[in-house]
């Protein structure tokens, strides 16, 4: 998993708008707003605006605890 993190959204900054998130999990805003502030998201607010750290996007995508191998990988 280790070369999928390092490769994982390398054309964006290492802080994120909610437009990005947005744009990355193909979600609404009002969603992305929603997982930050239900805490299944981490995110900050910054003034009235919230950002995420890439390697917090990258954690919800891929979290540590997921069974990758009960999942028949196709190729």
């Amino acid at each position: 998993m280790e070369v999928l993190e390092v490769q994982m959204l390398d054309e964006y900054k290492d802080v994120l708008t909610v437009q990005e998130v947005s744009d990355v999990l193909k979600i609404s805003k009002q969603l992305v707003r929603k997982l930050i502030k239900n805490r299944e998201l981490t995110g900050l607010r910054i003034g009235r605006e919230y950002r995420v750290l890439k390697k917090d996007l990258i954690s919800y995508i891929c979290p540590t605890n997921y069974e990758w191998n009960k999942y028949p990988t196709v190729i």
